[in-house]
């Protein structure tokens, strides 16, 4: 983070970290920041932030909050909270995205004591009326918008607690890019979900694109381990070429040698294929573990009540991974699989060349392709693209396994599973003809139906059965201050403080609530129209900044951005496709 800031100074870093979470403080030369990470109730606090004068307008706090959004990819824990002061931070939070936890009410209260004491009176009672013509959710809008800089002065200095959620793409462009930028997304009617199991589908889709990130990277890794013993063996295949002059080709010699031919290729490839696969079993278990906590996360911390989900211990978590989750294989036997394939392949691409007659320079080319084209023409690459298929087929299996065993250890509040197939550029009729259905929990069809199938199992939870959980406590103070509003009874800060006759009354009331906040089944979309409404910070992470660029401009849609057997179009030919289009 000091990089381009202050440089050969002295940092102090510490982490403090339990079952429940992790304290990290962060100090330097005019830099002070405090955050703690509540794994157990599922928020990230933002417990102090300071920057020296000459310090700020520098991109430190920009690194800051894009820190915490890559924070939030990988632990699922989406909710961020803070108490907004310190001279200007009162105003800054409510730019970026936040809103006072107490709500309107509270916010209202600190804005007119600061106008009490600057004597801007008429400046808070216009602002006053105009926010409560507003909902929750145009406020939020409005507090991004430069109209609201004119009551700026209202709120400099101002306590308040707040809170903000990232799985909501306009509070995810406020937080790491501007307040601008995050009002138009509002203008345009992007914006967060509004019920919970809108919040999940969401934010498991957002999730299930970090997994397809996971498998690239596994692919890449393996790829360069093959990748080294293509110079072996492009001089190994000129070699045999070589010796194969003035051999008939039909005869039993011939047949010797290409027997040979087999096994010393294998025998090149034998050890890139057998790193491979030994750094499976500790990567996949890791995996995991990780996917087991950041489903939890996401879905827990889109629920308006205190779910109490039940994990999966350890143990369960293990004979997932060596469980068998596409036909009948386990990643390792695939990768076994391919590894003959492979060998198969190279061998016969080089038998033809010397069949036809062709010259060793050429039956190495045959096998392993020309530079002209970065060896794609070649077989030996074909490898390549096996093993991604075999990694996001196998990862997405163990994936999805987890969350169905995950759904089943909590079926007392998750009883049905919505199939979503939003997520493959090319999807399949089997897929497409799935998505948006929502299945009795234990009969849903289970992804991964074929290989690269990029489908997810969503819960679908169904708000009579939640009548057992209690609303957490924001929710609970945002519950009493809707009531209370409705029926003009003043601040009303806890449930015990109800006057007489209007506790039956509110319960019924909450009741209603809970099912409003809590949603039917969400309606899917594909996975063009998704991304459309992400943050172009997520859209630029997900397609490369020249890609998302083209993308925006609305003339392709995305399954134009690869060919039919897979591979991506560059930049150069996607400006050309757009310039037809």
């Amino acid at each position: 983070m000091r990089q381009g800031y202050i440089d050969d100074v002295e940092w102090t870093v510490t982490v403090q970290a339990n079952d429940r979470g992790a304290a990290v403080n962060i100090v330097g030369p005019g830099v002070t920041i405090r955050r703690q990470i509540n794994k157990s109730r599922g928020f990230i606090y933002h417990a102090y932030f300071e920057l020296d004068p000459e310090l700020q307008g520098k991109g430190i706090a920009t690194h800051v909050l894009e820190s915490t959004v890559k924070l939030k990819n990988k632990t699922g824990i989406s909710k961020v909270t803070l108490n907004a002061n310190i001279d200007v931070g009162g105003y800054a939070w409510l730019r970026k995205g936040f809103f006072p936890s107490d709500g309107l009410e509270d916010l209202l209260a600190e804005a007119r004591s600061v106008a009490r004491r600057t004597q801007n009176r008429v400046l808070y009672e216009e602002f006053e009326k105009l926010s409560k013509r507003m909902s929750q959710k145009e406020l939020r809008g409005y507090f991004l918008s430069d109209d609201f800089r004119k009551y700026k002065d209202l709120f400099l200095g101002t306590m308040w607690n707040g809170e903000t959620n990232l799985n909501d793409p306009i509070s995810e462009t406020a937080f790491t890019k501007s307040a601008k930028s995050a009002y138009e997304m509002f203008a345009r009617g992007i914006g967060t979900p509004t019920t919970a199991n809108e919040k999940v589908l969401s934010g498991l889709v957002r999730h299930q694109t970090y997994l397809m990130r996971y498998a690239a990277a596994l692919r890449n890794g393996s790829i360069s381990e093959l990748q080294d013993t293509e110079a072996e063996l492009r001089k190994y295949l000129m070699y045999f070429a070589d010796g194969m002059e003035g051999i008939s080709v039909t005869s039993k010699e011939a047949e010797k040698e290409f027997k040979r031919l087999e096994k010393d290729i294998y025998a090149l490839r034998e050890e890139a294929w057998d790193e491979i696969r030994d750094s499976i079993p500790e990567e996949m278990l890791a995996y995991a573990k990780y996917e087991a906590g950041a489903t939890l996360a996401i879905i827990e911390g889109a629920f308006p009540v205190a779910l109490g989900l039940q994990p999966l211990s350890a143990d369960h978590i293990k004979r997932i991974v060596s469980a068998q989750p596409f036909e009948g294989r386990t990643l390792r036997q695939w990768l076994s699989y391919n590894q003959q394939i492979d060998t198969q392949r190279i061998t016969r691409a080089a038998k033809m060349a010397i069949v036809n007659g062709e010259t060793p320079t050429q039956v190495a080319r045959a096998a392993l392709g020309t530079k002209q084209l970065n060896y794609k023409d070649g077989k030996a690459r074909k490898a390549f693209n096996d093993i991604e298929s075999v990694y996001l087929t196998v990862t997405n299996g163990i994936n999805n396994q987890i969350k169905s065993d995950l759904y089943a250890e909590n079926s007392d509040i998750i009883d049905k599973v919505m199939f979503v197939a939003t997520l493959d550029v090319r999807t399949t009729f089997e897929c497409a003809g799935n998505d948006g259905k929502v299945f009795k929990l234990g009969e849903e069809p289970k992804p991964p139906l074929h290989f690269r199938c990029r489908s997810l199992l969503v819960p679908y939870i169904n708000p009579d059965n939640l009548n057992r959980r209690g609303f957490d406590a924001s929710t609970e103070k945002q519950l009493l201050r809707e009531f209370s509003e409705e029926n003009d009874l003043g601040q009303i800060r806890s449930y015990d403080t109800l006057p007489k006759g209007y506790k039956t009354k509110y319960n019924a009331w909450a009741r209603k609530r809970k099912r409003e906040l809590v949603g039917q089944v969400p309606a899917t979309q594909n996975f063009d129209t998704w991304l459309r409404n992400q943050p172009l910070e997520f859209q630029n992470e997900y397609l490369g900044p020249g890609r998302a660029e083209i993308f925006r401009q609305g003339k392709l849609t995305l399954d134009k951005f690869v060919t039919r057997d897979g591979y991506e179009l560059t930049i150069e030919e996607l400006k050309k496709l757009a310039e037809k289009a």
